[in-house]
């Protein structure tokens, strides 16, 4: 086949390509990685650029993303995910990056790379993803992509290069071209595919260049803004289905966050507004300066197969690459006032602010928050203006609780600070007003206690998850309407009952308390969805145990079985056990807002009840 200037781009060049060339910028890019850095891309502290190994396919694969300003530099590496018909698994964790769309300057470009390590042929049929979401946060920018390969021969249909997708069936870039191009136009092209045989330590890799859309949000992190790019592997088995191997990796484009300012101390009223501790003020900690207690859900996907719930800032965090309606996390306790001291201890003992109570009575540490939401503000009951980001005020705040029945010390100081007087709301009800202690109101606690929430003891814990047992509805209000539903989740079976994180607790216009919710069912049409659901423990429940079964016995129950780790963070996977396999549990661990158990072997799974039930 004659190769001219023209069809460069997209014909199989016999060069000698080592993979050492093709995934050799590990050092570079994982210096270039960090947030810090020039470089457009940003993977967490630790940077992944090691290629994917399946078991028994002998294939090495990678998936990553390039842009034209510095090709060196580059996204994570895509993460080992299988598919087994339907069913997806993530055996390692997800592979992230966050594009810093004020660094990218130039053309972004899609990378595949195929590497045969053995030393015998082996057969290749991939698939290589570009786009996700509608909009598409990048589309195919062009047919000028750059196919390069050594000791790879191509099936019959892939000589002239990788066959077209468009939601219909692949097609050769002639065939593409000739048809209706109404519909079949570059931006439409959704996978590309090869098809041959590569041979012992031969190389093929598979430049694209994407286009970032004009109209991509980047207020918004919902899994339909965020880029997602797979090096699928599809291997026939028996019965006319296959497996399916996959290298994937997820990128959004963001805006970073400014950490300026001050925290704004506040006390959370029982209405769902919040009032400024003005008298504290003083004393709070820079933003920027936050000894590390303050962490980004830059991927808030939380998905239905074994996972962390609200730690997906576990591998990007404590980089404010964000956006409205994201969460974000402050661990108060590592706080420093503006001495350098303790902050809680500096607001025990001179001010009478401390943190608000769990359920169980012990003191909360982690909190959970969504940027961009915009709270209200009330004084002496009346709404305020937002006092977020004026006056040296930054946009994030901290729910304390007055200490109750607190004395000022006598040799008090302050330290720096003003009048440690008791903060208090006002409200007005039948023409009679009465006055009492502010609270960060609806966190679950006993109703009885004096400072008591007036919650029942059942509800979940804000930022936790829960799952509907039977048919709920989700709506824009704590008002219950019809018309105002936003997304129906009908009864289904365990394993497969809809999940949401608890945001917030408010009450309908008639006193029934509602949670505000997120919902995290990832791959359906409703994941990311913000709404309002009952709480009511007919319909809703902790989708975690938290408690130990009575017979010590606990039985897998997810379909692809559930991971076992080295440590209650599930880090370190151990082994995997099947569905149907019975587990002697040893005690139950919290970690951060959810369970793991312990088994007798030492190793952790998740208490998830999707996956696991108690016997």
């Amino acid at each position: 086949m004659k190769v001219t200037k023209t069809h460069l781009a997209r014909t199989i060049l016999k060069v000698t390509i080592s993979m050492a060339a093709l995934v050799g910028f590990a050092v570079t890019s994982t210096q270039q990685a960090l947030a810090d850095s020039s470089s457009a891309f940003y993977n967490g502290e630790t940077a992944s650029t090691t290629p994917v190994e399946f078991p028994g396919s002998q294939l090495q694969f990678s998936v990553y993303l390039t842009s034209s300003d510095d090709d060196s530099a580059t996204s994570n590496y895509g993460s080992y995910a299988y598919h087994q018909g339907t069913v997806a698994s993530y055996p390692e964790p997800e592979a992230r990056s966050i594009i810093d769309k004020d660094k990218l300057k130039g053309q972004l470009y899609a990378n595949y790379v195929i590497y045969n390590p053995t030393d015998t042929d082996q057969p290749v049929n991939n698939q290589f993803f570009i786009r996700k979401g509608d909009p598409a946060p990048a589309v195919l920018a062009s047919y000028d992509w750059t196919e390069k390969a050594t000791k790879y021969t191509p099936a019959s249909g892939f000589e002239d290069g990788p066959q077209l997708y468009n939601g219909d069936i692949f097609y050769t870039l002639a065939q593409f071209k000739a048809n209706n191009q109404q519909y079949y136009t570059v931006d439409s092209v959704t996978a590309l595919k090869t098809q041959g045989t590569l041979g012992p330590k031969g190389t093929y890799s598979l430049k694209v260049p994407l286009k970032v859309s004009d109209n991509i949000n980047y207020y918004d992190n919902s899994d339909t803004n965020t880029l997602y790019l797979a090096n699928q592997l599809r291997t026939p088995i028996a019965n006319k289905k296959e497996t399916i191997d996959t290298a994937a990796i997820r990128a959004r484009i963001a805006e970073k966050v400014p950490l300026t300012g001050k925290f704004l101390p506040v006390v959370k009223n029982a209405d769902g507004s919040y009032t400024p501790i003005s008298d504290i003020q003083s004393v709070m900690p820079d933003i920027a300066n936050n000894n590390g207690s303050l962490r980004f859900d830059d991927f808030w996907i939380i998905h239905s197969y074994p996972s962390t719930v609200n730690t997906n800032f576990d591998t990007l965090q404590q980089v404010p690459y964000t956006t409205s309606q994201l969460s974000y996390y402050i661990d108060e306790s590592k706080l420093l006032d503006s001495t350098g001291a303790s902050l809680l201890d500096n607001l025990k003992k001179n001010y009478g602010y401390t943190l608000p109570t769990n359920a169980d009575g012990t003191t909360q540490s982690l909190f959970n928050y969504v940027y961009g939401d915009t709270p209200t503000f009330t004084k002496d009951g009346k709404t305020i203006a937002s006092p977020l980001g004026s006056n040296g005020v930054g946009s994030f705040y901290l729910v304390f609780s007055k200490i109750p029945n607190w004395v000022k010390p006598a040799d008090n100081n302050n330290h720096g600070g003003g009048s440690s007087g008791s903060s208090t709301t006002t409200t007005t009800t039948n023409n009679s007003t009465t006055t009492n202690p502010t609270n960060n109101a609806w966190n679950p606690s006993n109703p009885t206690a004096t400072n008591g929430t007036g919650l029942p003891n059942y509800a979940a814990v804000k930022g936790a998850a829960v799952y509907a047992t039977k048919k709920i509805y989700m709506y824009k209000h704590a008002d219950f309407k019809k018309s105002q539903r936003i997304a129906v989740y009908p009864k289904a079976k365990r394993v497969n009952r809809p999940m949401f994180v608890v945001l917030d607790y408010v009450k309908s216009s008639n006193g029934t308390l509602r949670y505000k919710v997120r919902d995290v069912n990832h791959g359906k049409k409703t994941a990311g969805k913000v709404g309002y659901i009952t709480s009511s423990k007919k319909f809703v429940v902790n989708a975690y145990y938290q408690t130990m079964p009575k017979s010590k016995k606990i039985t897998v129950i997810a379909k692809n079985g559930v991971h076992a780790y080295k440590s209650a963070s599930l880090n370190g996977r151990s082994k995997t056990y099947k569905k149907g396999t019975k587990l002697t549990v040893k005690k139950i661990v919290k970690h951060n807002l959810t369970t793991r158990y312990q088994l007798s072997n030492g190793y952790y799974v998740t208490a998830n009840k999707k996956f696991v039930i108690q016997n």
